[in-house]
């Protein structure tokens, strides 16, 4: 009987040890699947067209892993000197989706950020959360800081405006920042109106007195010579002509900017924009 209860015990305890086992194998599981999906997409640096020295390439790259461990985020830089026949729009979406980056909109945010030239175009895709995240007035403002150094041929610091933008809105919703905008601007015009309102109820109650002079204080009536004088009008010339006026309201220097959300050539939603040069 002694025997019996001492054998249930030990045969309790191996099961409870296979069962932890168990449990121990299968989160451990989990954590590389989860690790294999967050590094699914090859983020990194592509210069195909050889803009970048292998130090300046080595720098980019440190800094893209940072922000993509930092953001959880896929990114991803991409030169090329030859686009094949594609415009710079569907090789970024394309390149992005080789990557494995992201296709929907509610999966794990991606940005790619193409130099074109070939096309002579600077193209960013975005993919997953980072559409929300990199609306068209976003990627307008990166693509105005990029241009001022790809023009001068200078890929290196092109590339890390670029980087500067990722920094800059990954994660951050842009309805959201319009909103908290919308709400800062008026929070900051109510202040200033109480604040002008004050000073000028101050000024009303300091100010006082009886006004003793006027016109006729100054007006030696007995020896002024001034006589009566009229006004008659004779005619009137005028002379029309056309101004001709910029009627484009759109990004600066190097053509369009945000494109918006779009369907790929492969099925892929996208959203991005780009600039030529």
């Amino acid at each position: 009987m002694i025997f019996a209860e001492k054998k249930k015990k030990i045969l309790t305890g191996i099961t409870a040890l296979l069962l932890c086992a168990f449990f121990v194998a299968a989160a451990l599981w989990g954590s590389a699947g989860d690790a294999f999906a967050a590094s699914s997409a090859q983020n990194g640096v592509y210069d195909a067209a050889e803009l970048l020295d292998s130090s300046q390439e080595d720098r980019l790259k440190s800094r893209l892993d940072s922000y993509c461990e930092k953001y959880d985020c896929d990114i991803a830089i991409v030169t090329t000197d030859d686009a094949g026949g594609k415009t710079s729009e569907d090789y970024a979406d394309t390149y992005a989706e080789d990557l494995g980056m992201s296709m929907k909109k509610e999966d794990r945010p991606g940005i790619l950020f193409l130099i074109d030239m070939d096309n002579r175009r600077m193209q960013i895709s975005t993919s997953g959360q980072a559409i929300s995240y990199y609306s068209d007035s976003r990627i307008d403002h990166i693509l105005d800081r990029c241009y001022k150094y790809i023009i001068r041929d200078d890929y290196y610091r092109t590339c890390g405006q670029f980087l500067d933008g990722v920094r800059d809105y990954m994660g951050i919703s842009a309805a959201r920042h319009g909103r908290l905008r919308a709400i800062h601007i008026l929070i900051m015009a109510i202040i200033s109106a109480a604040a002008g309102g004050l000073i000028v109820f101050i000024m009303l109650r300091r100010s006082g007195g009886v006004i003793t002079t006027s016109g006729a204080t100054y007006l030696n009536a007995k020896d002024s010579r001034i006589t009566g004088r009229s006004d008659h009008f004779i005619n009137r010339t005028v002379t029309r002509r056309i101004i001709h006026r910029d009627t484009d309201d759109g990004p600066g220097p190097g053509g369009s900017g945000g494109g918006g959300f779009h369907v790929s050539s492969g099925g892929g939603e996208h959203g991005g924009g780009g600039r030529s040069f």
